[in-house]
């Protein structure tokens, strides 16, 4: 199968940024993976996007190719040379900044009349709607018949658990109270003694005054 390529290389770009977009359009078609890329809000969808037509016009001009017919066989990111800087820190450190390129490359190839499994993009897996059982379709209702069963047997069991429940009343348990507390009756207290006035000593006098007097 014959195939064109566009390679781009020292992109100023992280080589994990640009992946991000390269899985996007890996199996698209030409016209698709560019309708992608310039709806992208990424720095890497631009560059993507030239290389993408490069890739496309190699096939046109040097393979002849039909350029309706072409889709993205494989887009891959490689690391590319990695530029080092310093940044001045506290304390004379110094801390390194690392800035990365990378090497983008898009090859392109002419589809066949019928798809094979490659070609063929994933399909996201049939999610089932709540409250569908298992083994029937979605669009296939159950049978009225079994619908009415179902209702009559749910009635049937409601009738006999309340004939049951009628005729016995549940015994109600009544819980043993607990014994009162009595708080011992309080003591009356007899009235405070007054300490009778004692009457002023007098002041003694020293010998000093005495005798000056």
């Amino acid at each position: 199968m014959e195939e064109a390529r566009a390679v781009a290389k020292y992109i100023r770009i992280a080589p994990r940024k640009a992946r991000v977009v390269a899985d996007l359009i890996r199996g698209k078609s030409v016209d698709e993976a560019l309708a992608i890329l310039r709806y992208t809000p990424k720095i890497a969808s631009e560059v993507l996007e030239k290389v993408v037509k490069s890739a496309a016009a190699n096939a046109t001009h040097n393979y002849e190719m039909d350029r309706d017919n072409l889709y993205i066989s494989a887009a891959y990111v490689d690391v590319g040379p990695t530029l080092k800087r310093f940044q001045p820190r506290q304390r004379g450190q110094a801390f390194s900044i690392k800035k990365r390129t990378s090497h983008i490359t898009v090859v392109v190839s002419q589809r066949s009349g019928e798809r094979t499994e490659e070609e063929e993009p994933r399909r996201r897996p049939f999610a089932r709607r709540p409250g569908v059982r298992r083994g029937k379709p979605a669009g296939e209702p159950a049978p009225a018949a079994e619908v009415k069963a179902e209702g009559e047997e749910s009635k049937a069991k409601g009738k006999s658990k309340a004939k049951g429940t009628k005729g016995k009343a549940a015994p109600k348990k009544t819980a043993a109270r607990a014994p009162k507390k009595t708080t011992p009756a309080k003591k009356a207290t007899a009235p405070a003694k007054t300490a009778a006035a004692k009457p002023k000593a007098e002041k003694k006098t020293t010998g000093r005054q005495g005798k000056g007097e």
